[in-house]
């Protein structure tokens, strides 16, 4: 005998339609809060990031104006800088320093001598130089040297010591526009 069962009535199957809509809502709600969580975070990292920038930017601006506030005090203007040094008055050199006696020193020091000690006073009238030779005639060359230079031509270096080094073979020199005293040994 054979039976007939029905099977859409036993199995109970239900409508594909409903199923596929729940599921299609669901993953669009994931992706739409994902994306929200995306945009928020960046955000966030973008607006610290302006904020960084923000930061930067006023220390530059800080900065910059401290650089042209020190060359305003370290370079003269254009209008009070004269371009002839000899041409200041005597009570002025000291604002400039010495620094025709120094360049010219730097210019006319030969090869083979150091200086180790330069001392001007009385505005460049008393001039003492300390140093060392490898050679005593690298003084001689020294000295001859220095009459060439502009600024000190018409000095008399009337005083000069020398001694040998006692670290090593040079010669130590000390040369002045003034007389120098020996130092006497203690006596005991």
């Amino acid at each position: 005998m054979t039976q007939n069962i029905n099977l859409l009535d036993k199995l109970g199957i239900q409508p594909i339609s409903a199923f596929n809509s729940k599921l299609i809502g669901q993953i669009s709600i994931g992706w739409i809060l994902l994306l929200i969580l995306i945009y928020v975070s960046a955000s966030i990292t973008h607006s610290s990031k302006q904020k960084t920038l923000l930061t930067l930017e006023t220390t530059q601006k800080n900065l910059l104006a401290n650089i042209t506030a020190n060359q305003e005090i370290i370079l003269p203007k254009e209008n009070t800088a004269t371009a002839d040094p000899k041409a200041l008055p005597q009570s002025s050199i000291n604002l400039l320093g010495f620094y025709r006696y120094l360049d010219d020193l730097a210019r006319f020091t030969p090869n083979g001598i150091w200086l180790n000690n330069i001392i001007f006073s009385d505005a460049g009238e008393s001039i003492t130089i300390e140093g060392s030779s490898i050679a005593p005639s690298g003084i001689s060359i020294f000295l001859n040297s220095l009459h060439n230079s502009t600024s000190l031509y018409n000095k008399k270096f009337g005083a000069m010591q020398l001694k040998k080094s006692a670290i090593s073979s040079n010669i130590d020199f000390t040369l002045s526009t003034v007389v120098i005293n020996p130092k006497e040994p203690d006596k005991k």
